[in-house]
């Protein structure tokens, strides 16, 4: 009988839900915008369109000016409560974010996905987010510059083979179809794991081995220490800033290729 109340209950609630949200008119502020991904962030102030940003996330950090705009969430929570107060006419987000947000559309908000696969989705993504923002010309240049830096990349002298660790234990590596195995190609440089398809993947020591790394990149001292008496090479900790530059893909790109490409 408990059971039953609750069950009928609930059923109540989801009806009159729907009945406040079939009546419900949602009126944004035009061109106005939230960024639900530090890279994007990144994108927005890089071609100078943040003064209709109207909120951030957690992790966006970079430029300073970031760390003063309302936070509506993280990489895992987004407040949509939060969002909808603050009466947005566009959400830039990422492919992940589609399962946590995309029922706001049904309100009428217009959300975008991008995806971060590779350095040209990095360029498309800058285009793209300065056409809607109305930045069209300053993006173009921005792109422009970048792919100029690009190409003026020296090459480097001799290709080393690369191990990037994600996580020591279990360990955690980065397959094909990731962000940073396109910039260590494009540095010039071969991951070891380039031939596995996937985004994080799991491998054994035995398989590291066998490959016979020159580098291995790793987050922390403790992952080097945990690794270095199985796998023979020479290990690189990444600094806190190279880790926030590695794993947003976005404006910074080029300092990006230059943490693998000056070996």
């Amino acid at each position: 009988m408990k059971t039953y109340t609750s069950s009928l209950i609930f059923s109540i609630f989801i009806l009159l839900v729907s009945f406040f949200l079939s009546g419900y008119k949602y009126t944004p502020h035009k061109g106005t915008y939230i960024s639900l991904a530090p890279s994007i962030t990144e994108v927005i102030y890089a071609i100078n369109a943040q003064n209709n940003l109207l909120a951030v996330t957690m992790w966006s950090d970079y430029p300073e000016d970031a760390k003063k705009k309302p936070q509506v969430g993280d990489a895992i929570f987004i407040n949509k409560e939060a969002i909808i107060k603050l009466k947005p006419e566009i959400i830039f987000a990422v492919e992940n974010h589609k399962i946590l947000i995309d029922d706001l559309k049904n309100i009428g908000i217009q959300v975008y996905y991008f995806p971060s696969r590779n350095i040209d989705d990095v360029y498309t993504n800058i285009l793209t987010i300065g056409k809607i923002t109305g930045r069209k010309s300053k993006s173009e240049h921005l792109v422009k510059a970048l792919k100029n830096e690009q190409n003026k990349l020296k090459p480097v002298k001799k290709r080393k083979k690369i191990f990037y660790v994600v996580q020591g234990e279990p360990l955690i590596t980065i397959g094909s179809d990731t962000f940073i195995g396109d910039l260590i190609k494009k540095s010039g440089q071969d991951s070891i794991t380039a031939s596995i398809k996937g985004s994080y993947i799991k491998v054994n020591q035995e398989y590291v081995i066998s490959k016979h790394p020159d580098i291995v990149y790793v987050y922390d001292k403790e992952t080097a220490n945990y690794l270095s008496p199985y796998i023979k090479s020479k290990y690189v900790v990444l600094t806190e800033q190279q880790k926030n530059i590695l794993n947003r893909p976005g404006p910074r790109i080029i300092q990006s290729l230059k943490i693998f490409s000056s070996l």
